[in-house]
């Protein structure tokens, strides 16, 4: 989520941010669909070499393959058609650590901002690669065209874990990432993603697709966040717009985590307890989604004139078309945020709509929502 337009949240629904309790015990990643190709390495990274000299010299076509090691730096690359592999030897991947002591001051820890950054380049692989202990984000790729990042495991790596933006036909897949004071995976003003087979727990937001148009968000698992999967589309940005994105056979479970988001952050005002939140984003079709166990609504299809936001808004603030359909939903909204308790929003619900936007429907055989009367879909 981008700082700069996160000054408020659902008026309707949160009044207080809370805080998370540090040391609160959290699920071990489970079993995640393995993706892997086989690469033929030309170049070769062992242990105590740096990544980012295997980069510098790299040439369009080249597969840097990185051998199992702990490598503290951050590789940047600027150059197309290049792969960054993680070479698995003994059941070990290799660690980008972004922890480094500075000279001069004993002892004094700092942490790196960025794992990988990808800056204006094309037809880019990060595969393989274990990322801890930086202060930015695990991945982060800028205004490229064909980003693949795969089979990647990123655990307490700053904001957001995994970071596209501004990009073109994004494929994430495979990956593990938790304990992201943002968003685990984060899409955003890009056009043409897929974001299939991850895990994300542990994280503020688990998901978000921002400002994004033409999205696959498919069979992920979204647990124990504050917020499992998000679809907005926000003000001040320099894209207006997010469209088409289907949300499809996803679980999205127990979603309670405290949220321990920046305070004054959008991202840090979001009511644990929450499933799926759809705001002013059009045509976002949730289907076929397994949605349970979340203390305060299953999904909740609102706009931006229920959030606090300084200054004018510069996009159309409804969710339009949206259609929620064919999902299963159970023991959702059993023990909601307080602001829904002081609200005219009862207990116990699974679907949630503000009653504004045109032509949002929902298809579903069981669920109990607010207003208890939705429009159905033809």
């Amino acid at each position: 989520m981008m700082n700069c337009s996160r000054l408020g949240f659902l008026a309707l629904l949160v009044p207080l941010i809370l805080a998370v309790g540090c040391g609160a015990e959290l699920p071990e990643p489970g079993a995640v669909a393995r993706i892997r190709v086989t690469y033929e390495p030309t170049i070769l990274v062992q242990a105590g070499e740096k990544i980012q000299a295997a980069v510098d010299r790299a040439v369009q076509g080249d597969v840097i393959g990185i051998e199992p090691g702990t490598y503290h730096e951050t590789v940047l690359v600027e150059t197309s058609n290049i792969t960054l592999v993680g070479l698995f030897q003994g059941g070990r991947r290799p660690v980008l650590d972004g922890t480094r002591v500075e000279r001069g001051e004993a002892g004094k820890v700092e942490l790196r901002p960025d794992a990988v950054q990808i800056r204006s380049c094309d037809n880019v692989v990060v595969e393989g690669l274990r990322m801890i202990h930086y202060q930015g984000n695990g991945v982060v790729a800028n205004d490229c065209n064909g980003v693949v990042l795969r089979d990647l495991v990123a655990d307490k790596v700053g904001l957001y874990g995994l970071y596209p933006v501004g990009c073109r036909n994004v494929l994430i897949e495979g990956c593990v990432v938790s304990r992201c004071s943002d968003s685990g995976i984060y899409v955003g003003q890009s056009e043409g993603a897929v974001v299939r087979n991850n895990e994300c727990f542990a994280n503020v937001a688990g998901l978000e697709i921002e400002n994004t148009s033409h999205a696959l968000v498919a069979n992920n698992s979204c647990h124990h966040n504050t917020a499992g999967i998000l679809v907005f589309v926000l003000p001040n940005l320099q894209v207006k717009k997010g469209e088409d994105t289907v949300v499809r056979g996803n679980r999205v479970w127990s979603n309670n985590l405290l949220n321990w988001g920046a305070k004054g952050s959008m991202v840090g005002q979001v009511p644990h307890g929450s499933g799926v939140i759809i705001i002013a984003a059009d045509r976002t079709h949730v289907v076929d989604n397994e949605i349970r166990d979340n203390d305060s609504f299953g999904v909740a299809v609102m706009s931006l004139g229920d959030m606090k936001l300084r200054g004018e808004l510069d996009v159309e603030p409804h969710s339009d078309g949206t259609r929620i359909e064919n999902n299963r939903y159970a023991r959702n909204g059993g023990r909601p945020h307080e602001s829904l308790a002081t609200s005219q929003i009862p207990a116990g619900l699974d679907l949630v709509w503000n009653g504004k936007g045109q032509g949002n429907c929902w298809l579903e055989t069981v669920g109990r929502s607010f207003p208890a009367e939705l429009p159905r879909c033809k």
